[in-house]
């Protein structure tokens, strides 16, 4: 007799056929109408052959189903009752997904040599992917780890940076025309007097004019 997931419609020494892929027979009897193959249900699909449908790609639960979708920040490449495997550290999947290719980085961290890092201090990722974090512009810093959106501080009052991704307020140093060494984020910087200036960023005296 024909075993389950096949049939022979036809007298004589030939194969039993195989139901299709995404159908299935549970029929263990000798079937012999490719009518006995049936359907496989939602979100369900099978092999060639099949005696029962198993949970599609990006889908889990048990064989003949019901089968849920795998969610946020998991996967599933095979057919069957198998869990969804969890991406990797510090990376996100959108539900449903069905290749490890499918994680990417999460917001907050980016792809480093062959892992996702968090962003360090002075920089910051809104968005999830492979992406590279964004520097704190000019005349900013932030000393947050894994920044998961613009909290780039502004320099005290008539202060900046050098330069662009600055983690901390020491960083800032008063600009040309005013003075004072800048250590917490409630520092001054006072203008250079009447009769006097000053031209290098950072300095903490006026010269004469």
């Amino acid at each position: 007799a024909c075993l389950a997931g096949s049939y022979k419609g036809a007298t004589g020494p030939i194969a039993c056929t195989l139901c299709d892929a995404g159908k299935f027979s549970g029929d263990a009897s000798g079937a012999t109408s490719v009518n006995t193959c049936q359907t496989c249900g939602q979100d369900q699909t099978s092999d060639p052959g099949a005696s029962v449908c198993g949970c599609d790609l990006g889908y889990t639960g048990a064989d003949g189903g019901p089968c849920s979708q795998c969610g946020e920040g998991t996967y599933k490449g095979t057919i069957g009752s198998v869990e969804c495997t969890t991406c990797g550290d510090n990376s996100f999947s959108n539900a449903g997904s069905t290749a490890s290719s499918d994680c990417s980085c999460a917001a907050g961290n980016t792809f480093v040599v062959d892992a996702c890092v968090a962003c360090e201090p002075g920089t910051f990722k809104a968005s999830n992917g492979a992406g590279a974090c964004t520097l704190c512009d000019a005349g900013k810093y932030s000393g947050a780890t894994g920044a998961t959106s613009n909290v780039c501080i502004a320099c005290p009052f008539f202060s900046s940076t050098s330069s662009t991704g600055s983690s901390v307020v020491t960083d800032c140093s008063c600009i040309a025309g005013y003075i004072g060494t800048v250590m917490t984020a409630s520092s001054t910087c006072s203008p250079c007097p009447a009769g006097y200036l000053q031209t290098t960023p950072g300095s903490t005296s006026c010269d004469p004019c």
